[in-house]
C-alpha cells in the first residue's frame, strides 16, 4: 500500500479511534444528529419536542453565567428562562464532531461549535459569540441519552448580526 493509499484510507480528523468500524461511524452521526436536534430545539423554544427525552432524567449541565442544573425538568426550566430573558437570541451550528468512548463503547461525546446572537450582555447588542458545547452520551437500555452538557464560550463577541 502505498502512502497516498493510506492516507486516503485514514479516519475522519474528528475521530480519536484509530480504526473506527462501520458502527462506530453511523453511531457517531446518530449522535452528531441527535445533539444538533438538541440545539434546534432549544432555539426553536419547544419545550414539549420529543428530541428531549433523549436528555437523561438526571442530567448535569454547567457553563459559565448559567445555573447548575442536576436534572431535565430544571436544565430546560432554565433554558426557558434565560430565552425569555434574551428574546432576540438565536444561534447557529457551525461544526459537529464526535468520538465513542469506552472499551464497551457504551459512552460518547460529541462537541458542537455554535454561533450565538441576540445575547443579554449590556453594550453587546447585534454582536456575535461562538462557543463549543460538549454533549456526554451513555447507551442506556433505553437507548442513547446525554448526561451532561458543559459548555465553553468564546471569551468576546466577534461580528454583528445572526
Amino acid at each position: 500500500m502505498t502512502a497516498a493509499n493510506l492516507a486516503s484510507t485514514a479516519p475522519p480528523a474528528s475521530s480519536y479511534n484509530v480504526f473506527p468500524t462501520r458502527g462506530d461511524e453511523v453511531t457517531r452521526s446518530h449522535l452528531e444528529q441527535l445533539s444538533c436536534l438538541l440545539m434546534n430545539g432549544l432555539q426553536d423554544r419547544n419545550w414539549n419536542d420529543p428530541v428531549f427525552i433523549h436528555l437523561a432524567p438526571n442530567l448535569y449541565a454547567i457553563w459559565d453565567g448559567f445555573p447548575v442544573c442536576n436534572s431535565r425538568e430544571q436544565y430546560l426550566d432554565n433554558i426557558d428562562a434565560t430565552m425569555r430573558a434574551s428574546p432576540n437570541f438565536c444561534s447557529e451550528i457551525l461544526l459537529t464532531s464526535s468520538t465513542i468512548r469506552g472499551v464497551s463503547k457504551r459512552k460518547a461525546t460529541v462537541w458542537i461549535t455554535v454561533r450565538l446572537g441576540g445575547l443579554p450582555l449590556i453594550g453587546s447588542e447585534g454582536l456575535e459569540r461562538e462557543a463549543v458545547f460538549r454533549h456526554d452520551w451513555r447507551r442506556r437500555t433505553e437507548g442513547w441519552q446525554c448526561v451532561q452538557i458543559t459548555a465553553l464560550r468564546g471569551s468576546s463577541p466577534i461580528a454583528r448580526g445572526c
